[in-house]
C-alpha cells in the first residue's frame, strides 16, 4: 500500500502465457484456512476456464498487516482502489477487473464501485446490502436485532484476534498477533453508540447515492436469509445495467446453498464475466431484471433440504405485474373491503415470538421458523377465507396500523402466514418496528399516550404462492424475541380496526411466459481441497424454568475440525449463542455469545476463545467480553472490557 502496509494474496492463474481479466476478492475471513475451501472450489473452477483468480485478506485481517477496527472503513476502501490499480498492472492481466463476494465481500464490491476505480468493469453482490442501517446485521426496523448484533460482534473479534500464518508472515508473527489482540475493538462498541441511522451508517450505504454505481451489477440473494430486501431495492435504485436473482437459499452462494434447489452460479458467472470482462455477446435468453424463486407450500418444519417452486422473471422492477391487494383486519378475519370501526387492546408476552426463526443463517436447525400456530393465540390474529384460485405474491407486504400505545417506547411485529386446510402455519414474511422510528430513522420521536396514529411498516420480501383452500393469516405483537430487542417497558396496544388498519399484498397472478424461462445449470465446484477429521453438527434447545418463567434458546455449533490439503494446516472451532428472557420483564433480556477456534501449523497450536454478553436496564445498554489466546496450551494474552451505553429510544 501507499503508506508501505503490506496485505496478503492468493493469486490462482489460469494455464497459459496470455494476459487474462482478473477477479478479486476481498475479505477479512483468513484466505489461507477459513474460506481456502471455498475459495477452492469457486476461484479453482473460474480459474480452470481463463481467470486470474485473486483473494486478499483486508488490512488487519488473516496475513495482511495491521489491525481491523471496523467494518466497510474507509481505509479498507481506499486499499482496495490500491489492489484494483495493482492488479490491472499485473502481466498476467489484461487490465480488466471485476468484483464478487458474499457478505462482506458483497457489500465492499458495491461500495468500491461507487468510486468508480477505472479498471473494475463490472460486480458480483451476494447476500449484501444498500442500506447499513435498515438492511444489517444490527438493527432493523429501529430495534436492536437481538438474534444477531451481539452474536455477530462476538464472531468478528474472535476472527479478528487470531494470529496471521507463521510460513507466510514469518518469525514476526507473534508480533502481529499481539499487536491485534491488545488493539482491536469490540465492533458492537460503534454499533451501540449509533442507535439512529446517522453519517456512521450512511458511509458504505450505496443508496445514499444509487447512480454513484455505474458498471454492470448481478446482486443475488436468497430468500432464507436476512439480505433477500437487499435486491429489490438495488434493482429499483441503480441506474446501471442490473439483473437481480433472489433463489431459495440461506446465506450461501447459489451453488452450494441451502435450503435447495441450487443452481449452476458457477457457469453464470463465467457468462457474466466473459460478457463484461472480455466483451462476449449477453445471452439472449436471459433478458429478464430480476429472476426469482416463487416458492410453494411446504409443512413447515425447523430444517428444509429443498423448497419446491419455480423460477419467475420480471423485465423491470418495480413490476407492472404486480397488483397490490389489500385486506382489511376485522375482529378475527382479513377481509376485503373496509369493515366497521372496533377496537382491540392487549399485549404479547417477552417471550413470544420464540418460533420465529432467526433473522439470517445458514438453514440450520431452528434458524428456520416453524409451525407457527404454537404462538396464534398469544397475538392479534387475522385470518383470510380459504383462497378459490392460487394466489401469488412478489415483494413487499406492507402493513398499515391505526393504533396507539401507553408508552413513550414501544415494539410492534407482524408475521404473515400461509396457513394450510390442517391449520400447520408457514412463515411467509415478517417484519419488525420501533415505533419511535415510525417517521424516520434518523430522527425518532416518543409515541404520544393513548394518541392514535396511523404509521406504515414494511414486511421482508416474500415470493410465496398461496395454494387454492390455503388462508392468509396475519399475526401482529407488541414484542418479537429474540428478533427485536424488547422496549423498557412493557407496552398496552390498542389497534383501532376499519378503513386506515389493513394489510397490502404484492400479488403477482402467475403467467404463461414463466414456463418459458430457460433453466439454470446443474451446480458445479472445483474441489474444496481439505479433508474432515471430526464433522460439522449443530443443535437448538429451548427451555423454560416453570417456577421463575425465564426461557433459554440455546444454540450450539460444532464446526468440526479439517486440515487444509495444500499445507496441513488443521482447523477447529465451536460456537455457542444464547437468548433469555422472562415472560413478564423485558429488562430479563440477555444474549450471550462464546467462541473458540483452534488452528495448528505443524508442532505449533494457537487457540483463541471469546465470550460476549448484551444486556440492558431502563436507561442504558450493557456489553461484556472477555478475550483469552493461547499459545500450545500455555497463556499468551487475555482481557477483559466493558461497555455502557445510554440508551435512546429503544
Amino acid at each position: 500500500m501507499s503508506d508501505g502496509a503490506r496485505l496478503s494474496a492468493l493469486v490462482r492463474l489460469p494455464a497459459g502465457d496470455e494476459p487474462q481479466p482478473a477477479v478479486l476478492e476481498y475479505l477479512p475471513y483468513r484466505k489461507d484456512d477459513a474460506t481456502r475451501p471455498r475459495d477452492n472450489m469457486n476461484h479453482g473452477y473460474l480459474a480452470e476456464r481463463g481467470y486470474a483468480m485473486v483473494r486478499v485478506d483486508i488490512r488487519g485481517s488473516g496475513d495482511s498487516d495491521g489491525v481491523l477496527y471496523g467494518e466497510y472503513l474507509e481505509t479498507e476502501l481506499t486499499d482496495c482502489l490500491e489492489v484494483i490499480e495493482w492488479i490491472a498492472a499485473q502481466p498476467w492481466c489484461d487490465g480488466n477487473v471485476g468484483m464478487m463476494g458474499i457478505s462482506w465481500g458483497g457489500f465492499n464490491a458495491l461500495q468500491v464501485a461507487a468510486l468508480r476505480p477505472p479498471a473494475l468493469r463490472a460486480i458480483v453482490s451476494v447476500a449484501s446490502t444498500v442500506d447499513r442501517y435498515a438492511d444489517d446485521v444490527h438493527y432493523r426496523g429501529g430495534c436492536v436485532l437481538g438474534t444477531d448484533m451481539l452474536a455477530w460482534a462476538a464472531t468478528m473479534l474472535c476472527f479478528n484476534l487470531r494470529p496471521p500464518t507463521p510460513r507466510i508472515v514469518g518469525d514476526d508473527w507473534r508480533r502481529l498477533w499481539r499487536e491485534r489482540l491488545e488493539n482491536s475493538p469490540p465492533f458492537i462498541a460503534d454499533w451501540l453508540s449509533h442507535q439512529w441511522r446517522d453519517e456512521f451508517w450512511e458511509h458504505g450505504s450505496i443508496c445514499e447515492d444509487f447512480a454513484a454505481i455505474e458498471l454492470p451489477v448481478l446482486i443475488v440473494a436468497g430468500l432464507a436469509d436476512g439480505y433477500t430486501d437487499t435486491v429489490f431495492k438495488a434493482v429499483e435504485g441503480l441506474e446501471a445495467p442490473v439483473r437481480g436473482l433472489v433463489g431459495p437459499w440461506s446465506h450461501n452462494y447459489p451453488n452450494t446453498g441451502v435450503p435447495g434447489p441450487n443452481i449452476g452460479f458457477l457457469q453464470e458467472l463465467v457468462r457474466w464475466w466473459d460478457q463484461h470482462l472480455r466483451g462476449a455477446p449477453s445471452e439472449a435468453d436471459q433478458p429478464d431484471r430480476l429472476r426469482v424463486w416463487m416458492q410453494d407450500w411446504v409443512p413447515p418444519a425447523p430444517f428444509h433440504p429443498t423448497r419446491p417452486g419455480r423460477w419467475v422473471s420480471e423485465p423491470s422492477w418495480p413490476s407492472s405485474n404486480i397488483e397490490p391487494q389489500q385486506l382489511w383486519l376485522s375482529g378475527p378475519g382479513l377481509v376485503a373491503s373496509p369493515p366497521p370501526s372496533s377496537i382491540v387492546t392487549g399485549s404479547t408476552t417477552q417471550s413470544y415470538g420464540i418460533r420465529s426463526g432467526m433473522w439470517w443463517g445458514y438453514a440450520q436447525p431452528g434458524a428456520v421458523a416453524g409451525d407457527q400456530r404454537a404462538e396464534e393465540a398469544a397475538a392479534f390474529s387475522f385470518i383470510s377465507a380459504p383462497v378459490p384460485a392460487t394466489m401469488e405474491i412478489l415483494g413487499m407486504p406492507q402493513l398499515q396500523l391505526e393504533l396507539s400505545v401507553d408508552v413513550p417506547v414501544a415494539v410492534i411485529s407482524a408475521r404473515l402466514c400461509d396457513v394450510a386446510p390442517d391449520g400447520s402455519s408457514l412463515l411467509v414474511s415478517r417484519g419488525i418496528l420501533n415505533l419511535t422510528h415510525r417517521h424516520s430513522h434518523e430522527a425518532p420521536t416518543p409515541l404520544p399516550l393513548a394518541t392514535p396514529e396511523v404509521i406504515t411498516m414494511d414486511l421482508d420480501a416474500a415470493a410465496h404462492s398461496l395454494a387454492v383452500g390455503h388462508r392468509w393469516e396475519i399475526h401482529i405483537g407488541t414484542t418479537l424475541w429474540p428478533l427485536a430487542w424488547p422496549a423498557p417497558a412493557p407496552s398496552q396496544l390498542t389497534l383501532f380496526l376499519g378503513e386506515h388498519t389493513f394489510l397490502s399484498l404484492p400479488v403477482r397472478p402467475p403467467r404463461d411466459s414463466d414456463d418459458e424461462l430457460a433453466p439454470f445449470d446443474e451446480p458445479h465446484t472445483a474441489p474444496d481441497g481439505r479433508h474432515e477429521i471430526e464433522p460439522a453438527c449443530h443443535t437448538r434447545r429451548v427451555s423454560e424454568d416453570a417456577v421463575t418463567g425465564v426461557v433459554t434458546i440455546t444454540d450450539t455449533t460444532d464446526g468440526g475440525r479439517y486440515v487444509v490439503d495444500e499445507h496441513g494446516t488443521e482447523i477447529a472451532s465451536f460456537d455457542t449463542d444464547t437468548w433469555q428472557i422472562q415472560r413478564h420483564d423485558p429488562l430479563q433480556a440477555r444474549t450471550r455469545s462464546t467462541r473458540r477456534w483452534e488452528v495448528s501449523w505443524g508442532e505449533t497450536h494457537a487457540e483463541v476463545r471469546t465470550e460476549s454478553e448484551l444486556w440492558a436496564d431502563q436507561d442504558a445498554w450493557h456489553t461484556s467480553n472477555t478475550v483469552v489466546a493461547l499459545e500450545n496450551g500455555v497463556e499468551f494474552f487475555a482481557r477483559s472490557y466493558e461497555l455502557n451505553v445510554a440508551r435512546d429510544l429503544n
